[in-house]
């Protein structure tokens, strides 16, 4: 197995318009492409596409016609080779211009010279000067394949790109690639030391780009993707790198893999060594951000305040114990309460024995949405109806999970084999498009299978699903929900001696692919993870009561169901958070209307933060604002995008030099032109979130919320 490794700058000769496909209201018709912090930044799809036309070209050229198999052989997305490609800001370069982004506006012209009419349109650019580092990484299998053809080829294409994105037969998108390394590391295999005893290994990935996890072929032009990693795609991933890499051993088989869980997102800034995650259960209710913050009152106008005016650190922010209100599995009638629609529980503790709300923190995935074009190689075009957005995960997100073999032997040779990828030297491939995902970490797991599982009080017991749950009835059709027939089946215990006490579910339909054999797995309905069901046992027969406890034990380590070597049917029994929300919610004080600030305990920096909002919240109630709904919540848009000082400006003046402008928004302009004049560059983000919260106090009093 080999690797040839590109390091190169992308210089910015002019501006640049990436785009996403979507439009910021009253701001531009289509946007520019941002990474997480906001920098203009450049697509890795767009890249390789431009580096595939950039080599298809110079292949035909006279002088290059033997360079055709390596080219097949490297864009050849099917077969063994594959491109890793990262592209990042310069940010301290970026950091020294003016501004990053700027508009330009196009018009459609007729036969005669002149506009068509309604063709007006605008698109966000970053700006000239902005530079790029960049990685390009190349995996192949065969030795036969000549080294330093591949890399000649790379380095041509990768120089003959000069222009880059949208629009750039009107100047825009001109760029210089300097390549500044170009090695090809000799990289052997090590042997990990490793106890004979060990079976079990938790692994951390990173994604190296934006994902996506389909969870289902494409449904029409849009395409969703999942927020986590199955087992089996985890699996299959490893197992298409064993076939490339000719090695012929069945420690990966199907018989040799005890389980592979779901690999879960955390937070990168999570503490622990060996994270503990799983999905929020679908009984418990997140209570409404305003209701979190109603405390914190405008005196003013008697409102209360939007909840991102209050974000502290993100560990605080998002603690279990301060965002949820109670479990639908003893919810009382008429809640307003809202559910958590997805999300996961990190806890921060080493043992789930000490597991409690305080120490667990909710998360919840960073998602974006990219629009696309299928684009037709020979014509480099695109159809009517090629054009489709696409849901990703961010690059640098972190999953974990966990793989169980059967014996000690066999994750010795998966430890050996894979030695390349655990050292960080190599990364597997997932998800649409084969996106570049790193070990970051890895560990070893003592798996001693001792839980100790006991009853409720009321000889109740509830069983938490981990994961997707697919159930089989005797006629093999697939159940919905676990039900006392499961319980009385799966225990031996007659059905009458159990009870239903109430259930939190939900059903999905989930496809898989056997990425080797290129067939498609037949269909399942399962039952969805963090499903909730809670039953009791009805009798006094302390003989069946220790058969069930046995039953639970067992199903606690092997899980439920079917295919639990990939990862399904993992369940939790008798969750201690379910019960300390019960405690909490029997013991609830009184309501309290309003505390005033200097009352609230809290530590120095949360305090300073909720003051400090409290009084930018006073001075935006003063701001008045005689504008309609719409010009509202395009301002509000445009602010919520944080819109650098220079294009605000240009917005002020584009919209200035208007002649059609009424009074009031003309001086709205002028007075908030007046205000950025007066504002330094550090507080120039307060004043956003000044201006943002003034359009939201007067959307709400043109919709009557008094």
């Amino acid at each position: 197995m080999n690797k040839i490794s590109l390091k190169f700058i992308i210089e910015t000769l002019s501006d640049f318009h990436i785009g996403t496909g979507f439009s910021i209201e009253g701001y531009c018709d289509d946007a520019q492409f941002k990474d997480e912090d906001g920098y203009p930044s450049i697509k890795t799809e767009t890249f390789k596409g431009l580096l595939k036309q950039s080599c298809n070209e110079i292949i035909n050229l006279e002088w290059f016609k033997d360079y055709e198999d390596i080219y097949k052989y490297i864009f050849d997305y099917k077969a063994a080779s594959s491109i890793d490609l990262t592209i990042d800001v310069d940010k301290n370069n970026a950091k020294n211009l003016n501004k990053l982004t700027t508009l330009y506006n196009f018009t459609a012209i007729n036969n005669n010279g002149v506009a068509k009419k309604g063709s007006l349109r605008s698109i966000e650019c970053g700006v000239q000067g902005i530079n790029f580092e960049c990685e390009l990484n190349f995996y192949y299998f065969e030795e036969l394949i000549k080294t330093n053809k591949i890399i000649e080829l790379l380095k041509l294409g990768l120089e003959n790109i000069t222009l880059i994105g949208g629009s750039r037969r009107r100047g825009l998108g001109e760029v210089k690639i300097i390549i500044t390394d170009d090695s090809t590391p000799k990289i052997e295999s090590s042997n990990i030391e490793i106890n004979n005893d060990e079976k079990k290994i938790g692994i951390i990935f990173e994604l190296q780009d934006n994902a996506t996890i389909a969870k289902a072929s494409q449904t029409g032009n849009h395409l969703d993707t999942l927020d986590y990693i199955p087992g089996s795609m985890m699996l299959g991933a490893l197992r298409n790198k064993m076939n490339l890499m000719n090695i012929d051993k069945d420690y990966l088989d199907d018989k040799n893999i005890e389980s592979c869980s779901f690999f879960y997102p955390f937070p990168k800034y999570f503490d622990n060594k060996t994270p503990i995650v799983f999905p929020i259960p679908l009984s418990f209710r997140k209570n409404k951000n305003s209701k979190i913050f109603e405390t914190y009152k405008d005196t003013i106008n008697k409102k209360s305040l939007p909840h991102w005016l209050f974000e502290q650190n993100k560990a605080e922010e998002n603690n279990l114990a301060n965002i949820i209100s109670q479990c639908a599995l003893n919810i009382q009638k008429n809640s307003n309460d809202k559910s958590f629609k997805g999300g996961y529980i990190c806890f921060h503790g080493n043992n789930i024995e000490d597991i409690s709300l305080d120490k667990c923190e909710y998360f919840k995935v960073k998602k974006t949405a990219n629009m696309r074009n299928r684009i037709y190689e020979n014509s480099q075009s695109t159809n009517k109806n090629a054009l489709f957005s696409q849901e990703q995960i961010l690059k640098g997100t972190n999953f974990y999970g966990e793989i169980k073999f059967k014996t000690s032997e066999h994750l010795i040779s998966f430890m050996h084999d894979f030695s390349k990828f655990l050292n960080k030297d190599f990364n597997l491939h997932i998800g649409r498009g084969a996106k570049p995902i790193k070990i970051i970490n890895y560990f070893f797991i003592n798996d001693d299978n001792k839980k100790d599982i006991k009853l409720n009080y009321d000889n109740s017991f509830i069983i938490y699903l981990l994961s997707d749950a697919i159930l089989f009835d005797e006629k093999l059709n697939h159940k919905a929900e676990i039900d006392i027939n499961f319980i009385s089946e799966e225990t031996g215990i007659d059905k009458s001696k159990f009870k239903l006490v109430t259930s939190v579910f939900s059903n999905e339909i989930k496809y898989s692919f056997n990425g080797n054999s290129g067939l498609r797995k037949f269909s399942n309905l399962v039952i969805s993870k963090g499903s909730v069901f809670k039953f009791q046992y009805c009798n006094k027969d302390e003989s069946e009561k220790n058969q069930l406890i046995n039953w639970l034990k067992k199903i606690s380590v092997e899980g439920i169901g079917f295919r639990k070597n990939e990862g399904f049917g993992k369940v939790f029994i008798n969750n201690k958070l379910h019960e300390e929300i019960n405690k909490q919610k029997n013991n609830k004080p009184e309501e309290i209307n309003e505390i005033p600030l200097s009352e609230i305990s809290t530590n120095d920096q949360t305090k300073n933060i909720l003051e400090k909002n409290y009084k930018l919240s006073k001075e935006a109630a003063q701001i008045k604002l005689n504008l309609s709904k719409s010009l509202l919540g395009s301002l509000f848009s445009l602010f919520d995008s944080k819109i650098d000082r220079e294009s605000l400006n240009d917005f002020i003046e584009h919209n200035l030099s208007k002649n059609t402008l009424n009074n009031d928004i003309k001086t709205f302009y002028e007075s908030l032109k007046n205000d950025i004049e007066k504002t330094n560059e550090d507080n120039f983000d307060t004043l956003l979130e000044k201006y943002k919260l003034a359009f939201l106090i007067s959307l709400k009093d043109k919709k009557g919320e008094k």
